[in-house]
């Protein structure tokens, strides 16, 4: 009786266990997800930014060399 009751005692620890641990690894690979999705907005962004001020340059160059 006292063994049954350890093995349902130890059974509803490993279970609770691997509930938080599964529950752990979601949230992670969530926020993970919303870094890299972040990363890629702002890397987007740099590079339109980027791209748009090379288009003024070279307009801007472009001008003065043809005046």
């Amino acid at each position: 009786m006292f063994i049954d009751m350890y093995l349902d005692a130890e059974s509803m620890f490993i279970d609770m266990y691997l509930d938080a641990e599964s529950m752990f690894i979601d949230i992670y690979l969530d926020a993970e997800s919303m870094f890299i999705d972040m990363y890629l907005d702002a890397e987007s962004m740099f590079i339109d930014i980027n791209l748009d001020a090379e288009s003024i340059f070279i307009d801007i160059w472009m001008q003065r060399a043809c005046s």
